[in-house]
């Protein structure tokens, strides 16, 4: 048997922000389409970045961030008009990255239609380089 992604959440949520599924994010089987999640997951990202950071992708604590890699393991089907709760924990900050986890649950029934993760790059991009993580990052986190 193959190992298959798993991925264990932090006890602590940082975040949450809820996201509807669009027609346009529903694949021909008539489920939210895994290109489409990840277009959500990059919504929610950008939200926590500015609802819960006061920043930007490319403009948070002095520079920007870059992603570096996510794993998503699928866990429900979702459908058009499902509305989601992206719960976002921020883990393993280290001296130039760290994690975003993702819950990510159906309203109407509390299903879990995902987990997700992904790895975060603080990189200044005038330098085509990575960058300190800032201290007030880890402050607010």
């Amino acid at each position: 048997m193959q190992n298959r992604v798993k991925i264990t959440l932090p006890d602590n949520v940082h975040f949450s922000t809820q996201l509807r599924v669009r027609i346009t994010d529903v694949n021909y089987a008539g489920h939210l389409a895994n290109d489409a999640l990840l277009s959500l997951i990059g919504e929610a990202r950008m939200l926590f970045y500015r609802e819960f950071l006061g920043g930007e992708e490319l403009d948070l604590y002095g520079g920007g961030t870059i992603m570096t890699d996510v794993m998503i393991q699928y866990k429900k089907e979702g459908y058009h008009s499902d509305e989601l709760r992206f719960d976002i924990s921020v883990a393993n900050i280290s001296k130039y990255t760290f994690d975003l986890f993702y819950h990510i649950v159906r309203l109407t029934d509390n299903a879990t239609i995902a987990k997700a993760k992904t790895g975060i790059a603080f990189y200044d991009y005038d330098a085509a380089k990575m960058r300190r993580t800032p201290e007030a990052f880890i402050e607010k986190c």
